[in-house]
C-alpha cells in the first residue's frame, strides 16, 4: 500500500524580500513535498545495516534540502520554526524535530489548506 499526501489550493502572500509579493504558492508547492521526502525512510531494509544507514542518511539529507528550500519561501513568522526543525533533524534529534514541526504543520494547513490523502495499491 502506498500513501501520498498533497495539499490543496494555496493562496495569500509572503513578506520575504526578493521572492515577490505573492510567494505562498511556492511555499505550498515545497510544503506538499515534505511528506513524500520524509517517507523515503520507510522502505529501508533494517536487516542490512549498511543499506539502512545509506537510505537513512540520504533521507535526512533530502529532507534537509527540502526544508532549506521551504525556508527560502517562508514568511518571517514561520522561518525561525523551520530553522529549529532543520537544526533538530540535522542533529538526529527527532523528538525535538517533532515538537518543532508541529507549528509548521499547523501553518501549512492554515496557509495551503488541509492535506488530502490518496491510497493506492503498489
Amino acid at each position: 500500500m502506498c500513501v501520498a499526501t498533497t495539499f490543496s489550493a494555496c493562496s495569500g502572500t509572503s513578506s520575504i524580500p526578493g521572492l515577490g509579493a505573492n510567494n505562498t504558492a511556492g511555499f505550498c508547492k515545497v510544503a506538499q513535498k515534505l511528506p513524500d521526502v520524509a517517507a523515503m525512510l520507510k522502505p529501508a531494509v533494517v536487516d542490512d545495516p549498511a543499506t539502512f544507514d545509506k537510505v537513512f542518511r540520504d533521507a535526512v539529507d533530502a529532507y534537509l534540502a527540502e526544508l532549506d528550500l521551504l525556508a527560502t519561501r517562508s514568511p518571517k513568522e514561520i522561518e525561525k520554526q523551520i530553522l529549529l526543525l532543520m537544526s533538530a533533524v540535522d542533529q538526529y534529534k527527532f523528538s525535538d524535530a517533532i515538537v518543532a514541526k508541529t507549528p509548521i504543520d499547523i501553518y501549512i494547513v492554515e496557509t495551503c489548506g488541509p492535506p488530502t490523502t490518496t491510497t493506492s495499491e503498489a
